[in-house]
């Protein structure tokens, strides 16, 4: 488990804000360098080795694949590489397309760890004052996904102990898949009549109900939040001046770091890293105790 699932759900939620934020929309280079690092570096510390390295791979891939499209529509740029039926392929457009992909890898990994530090209760304590049909509706679609996961899973073992799921050749395989998709629909289906039933069996929209909630905004958390706000603020300083503006168009721009500019640098650094030192900080102290056991 890791160290940040016990934070109070306002910071937990800010901070994955701000790096969603940073990661979408800004091109600059050690910014985008900086958000993969540190959610894939964050991510190593809340999955297993083998699922680790089965997301890595994924978005690799990902950002591998923007890279390779995106001059197959975009032929903008000045330094033409080749030409590709007779289309120009420009240095400008694969490393605007790297660029992109490192972004795409970011959000999706930071995503990833959200929802393994961000629980469901958490979402629905956040938002159900603002609107708590919408998040009611949205804390149980993310809390079907994994449902639905795990239901496949059964379904696809009990037909290979049935002998009905068959690997050879991609008919059999195509047709197995079918299968555990018709099983996942009628479930989905299923599900959904039991939930209302109960719901409605609850008194579910019958008056006013009030709420229970194990979260408080203690010192910890009010220290927390103070430090992600101070760095925060101090990043989108430096966004705000256009410290970080970057263009890949006509020409690639060059990538300069004034030392005046350091401090805006060393914000999105801290902000960026900041859950990778809090869980080493943690199992460092784990191993510390148990070394005194």
């Amino acid at each position: 488990m890791s160290f940040i699932t016990h934070w109070h759900p306002l910071v937990t939620f800010f901070f994955y804000v701000n790096m969603l934020v940073i990661s979408m929309a800004f091109d600059q280079p050690i910014l985008i360098l900086g958000a993969v690092i540190g959610s894939i570096g964050w991510l190593y510390f809340l999955l297993s080795r083998s699922e680790w390295i089965k997301n890595l791979v994924f978005y690799l891939l990902l950002a591998l694949i923007i890279m390779v499209t995106n001059p197959l529509f975009s032929h903008r740029g000045e330094t033409v590489l080749f030409f590709l039926n007779g289309n120009a392929v420009t240095k400008e457009a694969i490393l605007y397309g790297a660029a992109m992909g490192g972004k795409m890898a970011a959000v999706f990994a930071y995503s990833r760890c959200f929802a393994e530090v961000f629980k469901i209760n958490q979402f629905l304590y956040l938002f159900q004052k603002i609107s708590p049909k919408l998040a009611l509706l949205l804390s149980m679609a993310f809390g079907f996904v994994p449902k639905l996961k795990r239901q496949a899973k059964s379904v696809s073992d009990m037909q290979k102990a049935m002998g009905m799921y068959s690997k050879h050749g991609y008919m059999d395989q195509i047709i197995s898949k079918i299968r555990v998709f018709d099983s996942l629909i009628t479930w989905s289906l299923e599900q959904g009549v039991t939930t209302a039933d109960s719901m409605n069996a609850r008194g579910y929209g019958q008056g006013r109900r009030s709420n229970f909630t194990i979260y408080r905004f203690g010192g910890a958390d009010k220290v927390r939040m103070f430090w992600l706000v101070l760095i925060a603020a101090g990043f989108y300083a430096g966004a705000v001046t256009n410290v970080f503006a970057y263009s890949y168009y006509p020409s690639v721009m060059k990538l300069e770091v004034h030392p005046r500019e350091w401090i805006y640098y060393i914000c999105f650094v801290s902000l960026a890293v900041m859950p990778i030192c809090l869980e080493i900080k943690e199992k460092m102290k784990w191993n510390v105790l148990q070394s005194k056991m």
